[in-house]
């Protein structure tokens, strides 16, 4: 038979023949990568769609196919490529395993196979698959008690006619054990459930609580930091229906679910959800729809602090909206006081005196305390006070950070380091640290208190994931008494003993060029504010601030997303930003120079003129907030449009234009920098 078949570099799909004759259902073969030629080599290819016997001579397909995804899946696929103006194969290779080279693939026989016989081809584990979790027996415990709220919304839920759904919820408000009863009745009814979790340090709790009432027979994990064997292991066992319930990261997306009947977003507000750091810049909430169309599931978006679009979409009826009481005998009262950095007195470089009585006091009582710095390394950078040079990367336009411990600089982006030198390169004066960051604050932490066990968690102190989670073990057992960390501890951890959270500096998050940049800072510090007032125990958080007059610190003081998020919608109508226009950003960059990355989107907006009238919607080109990133100059421009057919025609007339590749497309970009 004749197949569509998306190879590896090439935009449009080839059509090659394969043989079916060994299989009961042709069908088999989508969603297979297989060996393809192509001209003189062997190449990769991913078996998209059947094809009409051609009116030309046809190469046929080599090797053993590699099923990873269902016909389902595969139509996903297609409709994504088109979404995001890329190939097929580059969707499908971005979402699935990291086994794609054909070298890999055969290697993976063996895990799939031990007889010669069996041997004979890899389809052979998958023709039946359907069947074989037909019998599967799954033994769950009782399900975990819910509070008469809790019933009224999950009941909601359920019933709604609404195929999305935002369950907004306090930190602790029980959204978890929502998830977990859905999960249930998704097996009762011999279905299936995808979890996604932002960042892979959340997957363990997640897991831990399902794992008490589902059996662990029936969950899986994904996420990168499993070895390329674990992650085929649970990818094959979803695909043929042995586990019904995933809990991944934002690469899960798209894990074969047999039979799904719920998709779960918890902290949907996130920005990891968004892939930011290649040509295929997907967001996790796009793929979802598209699965949601093609599977008639539910989807389910959990936050706190929602993505002021999803709270749109909800407030607007467009989804369906249900909201959860925080237990008032799990919380406590959470004060937040916010201290100017211009007028307090400071105890250390990095600490105020009143934030350090706070925390004598704190550990007075035999309390926790989290202190917050967003940024990694003992400084921001080296300054020369002489001539004003600053220690830069080479490959970035990017200041270099310190790492006093181990006599390193090093750049945040490209991972470039050198010998920490004191000696300014242009005048030979001695070069002062510049700013802070977690390891000066640990440092500062620990001569004020020697007696205090202080341990500082951040992704340049502990690369590893099992010590990070080690780490978060050790505090929640109250065995730390002050962790110093960084975002890694804003979202789904839960500390009985933690009373006082100190915001170091969270003035560098203010000032990034970015129209979400209020809303992402609120839920930072709402986040924060969450793990506070456990356990009846009240709890306080200071932020040190330059800039006090700030109005997000308004609403953080009273916690009210509601109040927040109708204030930044007044503001994005006003000036016409999502969710009242679609953006698009170009992006195009060069080695050469900035003005050669600025000529190509010049000539890209004539192109652009010629065909569309944007006249006030076209913004640039300028050069990017990091000019250079990686020995690459930067330059962008963004495209508003305001209705989706005028944004799918003009998606669709940059893919063709785009033909050489040599602009990044990024639709409904979250960055800008």
């Amino acid at each position: 038979m004749f197949f569509k078949i998306a190879v590896k570099g090439i935009d449009t799909p080839l059509t090659y023949e394969i043989s079916t004759a060994a299989l009961k259902n042709p069908a088999e073969l989508l969603g297979c990568f297989v060996q393809v030629p192509l001209k003189n080599t062997q190449s990769l290819g991913f078996v998209c769609s059947f094809d009409e016997k051609p009116s030309f001579k046809v190469k046929g397909a080599r090797g053993l196919p590699l099923k990873l995804f269902t016909e389902l899946e595969t139509d996903v696929i297609k409709q994504i490529a088109e979404f995001y103006a890329v190939d097929v194969f580059t969707v499908a290779s971005n979402l699935s395993p990291p086994v794609l080279n054909w070298n890999g693939i055969l290697s993976f026989k063996k895990y799939l196979s031990s007889s010669i016989e069996q041997q004979k081809s890899i389809l052979s584990c998958y023709e039946n698959w359907c069947t074989l979790s037909e019998n599967h027996g799954v033994q769950i415990k009782p399900p975990v008690q819910l509070t008469n709220d809790q019933r009224q919304v999950l009941d909601g839920i359920i019933q709604s006619a609404s195929q999305e759904i935002l369950l907004r919820g306090e930190t602790g408000s029980g959204k978890t054990e929502i998830y977990i009863h859905l999960a249930l009745r998704a097996i009762e009814e011999q279905k299936g459930v995808l979890v996604l979790v932002p960042e892979i340090a959340l997957t363990p709790e997640m897991v831990k609580r399902f794992s008490n009432y589902i059996p662990n027979e029936q969950l899986a994990v994904l996420h990168s930091k499993l070895t390329k064997t674990q992650r085929f292991y649970e990818w094959i066992n979803i695909l043929c229906g042995l586990k019904s319930v995933v809990i991944g990261t934002r690469s899960a997306v798209l894990a074969p679910v047999k039979n799904l009947k719920y998709i779960i977003v918890d902290e949907e507000n996130d920005k990891s959800y968004k892939q930011n750091d290649s040509s295929f810049r997907y967001l996790a909430h796009e793929i979802v729809k598209l699965r949601k169309d093609l599977s008639n599931c539910k989807v389910v978006y959990g936050s706190a602090t929602p993505r002021v679009e999803t709270f749109y979409r909800a407030t607007t009826r467009e989804i369906g909206h249900f909201f959860l009481k925080p237990f008032s005998e799990r919380f406590s009262e959470v004060t937040i006081n916010v201290l100017d950095q211009k007028k307090s007195l400071k105890a250390t470089p990095s600490l105020l005196k009143e934030s350090v009585k706070a925390i004598e006091e704190t550990l007075r009582k035999k309390e926790q305390t989290i202190l917050f710095y967003n940024r990694v390394g003992y400084c921001w950078s080296l300054y020369c006070s002489n001539c004003g040079m600053v220690a830069e990367c080479p490959n970035c336009s990017l200041a270099m950070r310190v790492i006093k411990k181990i006599e390193k600089v090093y750049c945040s982006i490209c991972g470039f380091t050198k010998p920490l030198s004191l000696t300014c390169p242009a005048c030979g004066n001695k070069m002062l640290f510049l700013g802070g960051g977690t390891e000066k604050l640990e440092d500062e932490v620990k001569k004020l208190f020697p007696w205090a066990v202080v341990k500082r968690l951040d992704k340049q102190a502990m690369p590893k994931f099992s010590e990070v989670n080690e780490t978060l073990s050790e505090f929640s057992q109250g065995n730390i008494d002050i962790l110093v960390s960084t975002q890694l501890i804003t979202k789904g951890h839960n500390f009985d003993n933690l009373t006082l959270i100190v915001v170091a500096n969270p003035d560098i998050a203010i000032n990034i060029p970015n129209f979400r940049q209020n809303e992402h800072f609120f839920q930072m510090l709402h986040q924060l504010a969450g793990r506070l007032g456990r356990k009846n125990k009240p709890g306080r958080m200071i932020v040190q601030t330059h800039f006090p007059e700030n109005m997000v610190y308004e609403f953080i003081k009273s916690r009210s997303y509601e109040l927040f998020a109708t204030h930044e919608l007044s503001f994005r109508l006003k000036n016409k930003y999502p969710p009242f226009a679609y953006l698009t950003r170009l992006i195009s960059t060069s080695k050469k120079s900035l003005n050669a990355a600025l000529e190509r989107l010049e000539n890209f907006k004539v192109k652009l003129r010629e065909n569309f009238s944007l006249d006030g919607q076209m913004f640039g080109p300028s050069p990017c907030h990091f000019e250079k990133l990686k020995s690459a100059y930067r330059a962008h421009m963004i495209l508003k449009t305001f209705n989706t057919a005028e944004r799918t025609n003009l998606i669709s007339f940059i893919k063709e234009a785009n033909k050489n590749r040599d602009i990044i497309i990024d639709i409904d970009p979250i960055e800008l920098v």
